[in-house]
C-alpha cells in the first residue's frame, strides 16, 4: 500500500499526470482582412464565411495511456473580455466532441482542428457547414443589438473527463 501511495505522488510530483487540455493557438479568419487585431465578421462578404481554428495540447492523467484523448470545445460570443458561461450576456453558438477517430471531421485529429461558420442577414450562426457531423444554427438577435458590434469570441477547451478548462479570446467585429 506505501508502494502505491508511493507511486502516485511520484506521478503527480515529478511529471505533472494532471488532467489538462492547453490551448496552444486559436484564431479567426473574417472574409477579409483584420482591422488593428479585430477580426470583421461581414454577413454581406462571402456569404458571412469565417473560421474557427485551433491546437491543443492535451495531458493524460495515465503516462501509460496510449489510446485516444478526447477534449471537447464550445465557441461563445461575448460583449467583454470575460467569458460568463451562465449568464445570458454570453452566447454559445457552437460546441463539439473532438479528438478521437470517431470525432467529426473538422476535429478528429489527437491535437488541432477548424471550422467553418457563417453569420447570415437574419443574425444567425450557422457552423459545421464543411463537415460530416451537421451544421450548429445559433440565433444570435437578441444579444446583436447593433451593427456593427465589438464583442469577443472565446474557445473554451476541456479535458474529456474532468472539468478541466482552458478559454481564449480573440476580438470581433460584426457588421
Amino acid at each position: 500500500m506505501v508502494r502505491a501511495i508511493v507511486a502516485v505522488a511520484t506521478c503527480a510530483v515529478l511529471l505533472g499526470c494532471d488532467e489538462e487540455v492547453t490551448i496552444t493557438s486559436f484564431s479567426v479568419q473574417g472574409a477579409t482582412r483584420n482591422e488593428n487585431g479585430v477580426t470583421p465578421i461581414n454577413a454581406g462578404v462571402n456569404n458571412g464565411t469565417f473560421r474557427v481554428s485551433w491546437n491543443v495540447s492535451i495531458t493524460s492523467g495515465d503516462i501509460f495511456d496510449t489510446n485516444d484523448r478526447g477534449y471537447s470545445i464550445s465557441l461563445y460570443l461575448s460583449e467583454d473580455n470575460e467569458l460568463s458561461t451562465s449568464s445570458s450576456s454570453d452566447i454559445r453558438f457552437y460546441s463539439e466532441n473532438c479528438g478521437t477517430v470517431n470525432s467529426a471531421d473538422n476535429c478528429n485529429d489527437d491535437t488541432e482542428g477548424s471550422i467553418r461558420c457563417n453569420f447570415t442577414n437574419n443574425n444567425r450562426i450557422i457552423c459545421g457547414v464543411d463537415t460530416s457531423a451537421g451544421q450548429q444554427e445559433t440565433n444570435i438577435n437578441e444579444w446583436l443589438d447593433q451593427i456593427p458590434k465589438r464583442a469577443f469570441l472565446f474557445m473554451e477547451a476541456c479535458y474529456e473527463s474532468s472539468d478541466t478548462c482552458e478559454t481564449r479570446s480573440v476580438r470581433v467585429v460584426f457588421r
